[in-house]
């Protein structure tokens, strides 16, 4: 099932079926897919399909640390972009994870 079939609409907000709800992207304005947070300028986030994001692996990372399922198909109804700030906590979330784990 792809995520148009799983997803119910909502007056600007998007439910899945489990009943979380997302808000819809609107592609002219860039917002934090973690924090919400407004994306002043191209500098201020990672393309969680991006060069960086791939090299620091950070959509496995953030399946990992914040339970966010990202696809590519997501494009259509929610932001890819994060902030630096959730980039550096999601990295740093994971790695203390790991370190944690290593000495278990």
């Amino acid at each position: 099932m792809n995520l148009r079939e799983n997803l119910q609409c909502v007056q600007g907000t998007v439910k899945e079926m489990d009943g979380t709800p997302k808000k819809l992207c609107n592609l002219k304005v860039k917002i934090c897919r973690c924090c919400n947070s407004h994306l002043s300028n191209v500098y201020d986030s990672i393309d969680l399909f991006g060069k960086t994001a791939q090299r620091e692996n950070v959509i496995e990372k953030l399946k990992e640390v914040g339970k966010i399922q990202v696809q590519e198909s997501d494009e259509d109804f929610l932001t890819t972009k994060i902030c630096r700030k959730c980039f550096r906590k999601v990295t740093g979330l994971a790695k203390a994870i790991d370190d944690f784990q290593n000495i278990c």
